[in-house]
């Protein structure tokens, strides 16, 4: 074999070892950031085949091509880039609604005219300001009554304000030692069925820090989820941690989720380049019939996530 054949081999296995190499990675917070962007050997594989074709070294062009399929299957069991579409056998009978806002968004108008167009139970803004905050409640509280937000000894934990159209119940903001809030509750969807949640908004990891503040509050957030006294359960956020990493691939394993990339917004035809972060897990007698990301305005750079899950045995879906 001579040295270019070497190098070409080089060349077209690097970007598979480079990824595989990534999915491992857990202790280095940079490169664990790194991680989160699924399509980067994809976009080396697409790099490389134009590289060949140009060299006329078509059998690697060939293989490239190959290896570039591969990924792109094996990444879409990680992150699903299309919408997720509801099987037939699944009732929709529960929206909900997760949507980052980012805060002093001035486009509120524009978004709270989407949310009531949407049939929602329940719903979860996150990067909350007061002052929005105020105005959301203002506009949404005759049709969703029940909420966690906005109130004197409450505030925004986290950001968040949680609106649904059903009782809430036991409701409790948790803190942790370094400031960070979870939210935990029931909603009462009928007499007779009760579905227990958590939500949080961890710290975007852009520095060490932040890094392992965002993994201490995850590891409290599963501490929590694992000693929930009921098998049903529904966890949702803004997790600021990539679907397809080895930390997200080791959370809640026993729970079911459905990623959809939805950071940054990006035109159309680069959207798969974004990653999922904003997360819904649930487990026990409820599923994932439908997930749909949608972008709603310019300021977020987030796009919405409207999930629709079906309550097995649920006696009345309209109280």
């Amino acid at each position: 074999m001579t040295r270019y054949s070497l190098i070409s081999w080089g060349l077209t296995l690097l970007p598979l070892i480079y990824a595989l190499s990534m999915t491992r990675v857990k202790s280095v917070w940079w490169l664990e950031n790194l991680a989160s962007f699924l399509l980067i050997p994809a976009a080396a594989y697409i790099l490389l085949i134009l590289i060949f074709v140009y060299l006329q070294q078509f059998q690697q062009a060939l293989i490239c091509v190959i290896l570039l399929s591969l990924w792109l299957i094996h990444s879409n069991n990680k992150i699903h880039w299309m919408p997720i579409k509801t099987p037939a056998d699944c009732e929709e009978n529960l929206q909900l609604l997760q949507y980052n806002l980012r805060y002093f968004n001035p486009e509120l108008s524009l978004i709270i005219d989407l949310i009531k167009q949407q049939p929602l139970d329940f719903i979860l803004l996150q990067e909350v300001d007061p002052v929005n905050g105020e105005l959301f409640i203002a506009a949404l509280a005759e049709e969703y009554p029940y909420m966690i937000g906005g109130q004197a000894k409450i505030g925004y934990p986290g950001g968040q304000l949680i609106f649904s159209r059903h009782p809430l119940l036991n409701v409790r903001v948790l803190r942790n030692v370094e400031g960070f809030s979870m939210t935990q509750g029931i909603i009462q969807l009928d007499k007779n069925l009760i579905l227990p949640f958590i939500t949080a908004h961890p710290p975007s990891p852009r520095s060490k820090t932040l890094w392992l503040q965002r993994n201490r509050l995850i590891s409290e957030i599963q501490a929590l989820a694992n000693n929930a006294p009921l098998e049903i359960q529904l966890i949702m956020g803004d997790i600021n941690l990539a679907a397809g990493t080895s930390r997200f691939e080791s959370l809640f394993p026993d729970h079911q989720s459905r990623p959809l990339p939805s950071w940054p917004v990006l035109m159309t035809p680069l959207q798969k380049l974004a990653i999922a972060i904003d997360h819904l897990w649930v487990k026990g007698a409820i599923r994932i019939c439908r997930r749909e990301a949608k972008t709603w305005g310019r300021y977020s750079d987030h796009r919405a996530i409207q999930t629709s899950l079906m309550i097995y045995n649920r006696s009345d879906k309209t109280e």
